[in-house]
């Protein structure tokens, strides 16, 4: 029997995995190291102490704050321009993308929508609530 990848959507050569959280029944061992496993180990820290960057190309990155949290320079840095922060309690998280994406036409970010199940434009930076700095200096 042919399994398809329920992330990158190929054929899976050699042994299946378990792509909880994400939506689907299995993936393949790149996406289960490259994409499940880094979700996973951020689920599992109690006070994550860095954000997971969605990117485009349907890729995570881990990012670091350059001090101690998040500041707005920071963010738009990592995402190339104004942001729009989308408050939400999805696994403890507020969600930073593009405030520009959807006027821009940015398409869907269809790997964090593999994951949330919300339709977000362009890369997308999910910084777990209490990294994020409220407070500008």
């Amino acid at each position: 029997m042919n399994k398809i990848c329920s992330i990158c959507e190929t054929k899976i050569v050699g042994y299946d995995c378990n792509p909880h959280p994400f939506k689907g029944d299995v993936c393949c061992e790149a996406c289960n190291q490259t994409i499940v496993m880094p979700v996973r180990l951020y689920q599992g820290y109690q006070s994550p102490k860095y954000a997971l960057l969605f990117k485009a190309n349907e890729t995570i990155q881990t990012v670091r704050p350059k001090k101690e949290f998040f500041k707005l320079e920071d963010l738009q840095e990592t995402l190339g321009g104004n942001v729009e922060v989308y408050i939400t309690t999805f696994m403890s998280s507020v969600l930073v993308y593009k405030s520009n994406g959807k006027m821009k036409r940015l398409p869907k970010n269809k790997l964090f929508e593999k994951l949330s199940d919300k339709e977000l434009p362009g890369e997308v930076l999910m910084i777990p609530v209490g990294m994020l700095n409220r407070d500008e200096d």
